[in-house]
Protein backbone atom coordinates (compact mmCIF):
# COMPACT_ATOMS: atom_id res chain seq x y z
CA UNK A 1 0.00 0.00 0.00
CA UNK A 2 1.57 3.29 -1.13
CA UNK A 3 0.40 6.74 -0.01
CA UNK A 4 1.87 9.60 -1.99
CA UNK A 5 2.55 10.62 -5.56
CA UNK A 6 4.57 8.57 -8.05
CA UNK A 7 6.36 10.16 -11.02
CA UNK A 8 8.58 8.57 -13.65
CA UNK A 9 9.52 9.21 -17.27
CA UNK A 10 9.58 5.45 -17.86
CA UNK A 11 7.11 2.59 -17.78
CA UNK A 12 5.24 1.64 -14.61
CA UNK A 13 3.05 -1.30 -13.64
CA UNK A 14 0.85 -1.05 -10.54
CA UNK A 15 -0.18 -4.31 -8.84
CA UNK A 16 -1.12 -3.10 -5.33
CA UNK A 17 -2.94 -0.19 -3.74
CA UNK A 18 -1.93 3.42 -4.33
CA UNK A 19 -3.41 6.57 -2.80
CA UNK A 20 -1.99 9.48 -4.75
CA UNK A 21 -1.38 10.77 -8.26
CA UNK A 22 0.67 8.77 -10.77
CA UNK A 23 2.54 10.13 -13.79
CA UNK A 24 4.42 7.91 -16.23
CA UNK A 25 5.14 7.32 -19.92
CA UNK A 26 3.40 3.92 -20.09
CA UNK A 27 1.18 3.09 -17.13
CA UNK A 28 -0.40 -0.32 -16.61
CA UNK A 29 -2.82 -0.92 -13.73
CA UNK A 30 -3.03 -4.61 -12.86
CA UNK A 31 -6.24 -6.58 -12.36
CA UNK A 32 -5.95 -6.66 -8.56
CA UNK A 33 -4.73 -3.05 -8.25
CA UNK A 34 -6.67 -0.11 -6.82
CA UNK A 35 -5.60 3.50 -7.43
CA UNK A 36 -7.23 6.47 -5.71
CA UNK A 37 -5.91 9.57 -7.45
CA UNK A 38 -5.20 11.04 -10.88
CA UNK A 39 -3.43 9.00 -13.57
CA UNK A 40 -1.49 10.90 -16.25
CA UNK A 41 0.46 9.03 -18.94
CA UNK A 42 1.00 8.91 -22.69
CA UNK A 43 -0.34 5.36 -22.78
CA UNK A 44 -2.63 3.98 -20.05
CA UNK A 45 -3.86 0.38 -19.75
CA UNK A 46 -6.40 -0.24 -17.00
CA UNK A 47 -7.19 -3.76 -15.80
CA UNK A 48 -8.05 -2.86 -12.19
CA UNK A 49 -9.95 -0.23 -10.22
CA UNK A 50 -9.45 3.53 -10.47
CA UNK A 51 -11.13 6.18 -8.33
CA UNK A 52 -10.14 9.49 -9.90
CA UNK A 53 -9.37 11.12 -13.24
CA UNK A 54 -7.51 9.33 -16.05
CA UNK A 55 -5.65 11.45 -18.63
CA UNK A 56 -3.69 10.04 -21.53
CA UNK A 57 -3.01 10.23 -25.24
CA UNK A 58 -4.18 6.61 -25.48
CA UNK A 59 -6.36 4.98 -22.79
CA UNK A 60 -7.30 1.29 -22.94
CA UNK A 61 -9.83 -0.36 -20.61
CA UNK A 62 -10.04 -4.13 -20.36
CA UNK A 63 -13.09 -6.17 -19.34
CA UNK A 64 -11.91 -6.20 -15.70
CA UNK A 65 -11.46 -2.39 -15.49
CA UNK A 66 -13.57 -0.31 -13.12
CA UNK A 67 -13.23 3.48 -13.30
CA UNK A 68 -15.03 5.98 -11.07
CA UNK A 69 -14.11 9.34 -12.57
CA UNK A 70 -13.45 11.18 -15.81
CA UNK A 71 -11.42 9.73 -18.68
CA UNK A 72 -9.71 12.29 -20.91
CA UNK A 73 -7.85 11.05 -23.99
CA UNK A 74 -6.77 12.12 -27.46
Amino acid sequence: HIKGNIRTTGDLQIEGQVEGDIRAHLLTVGETATVKGELVADDVVINGRIVGRVRGLKVRLTSTARVEGDIIHK
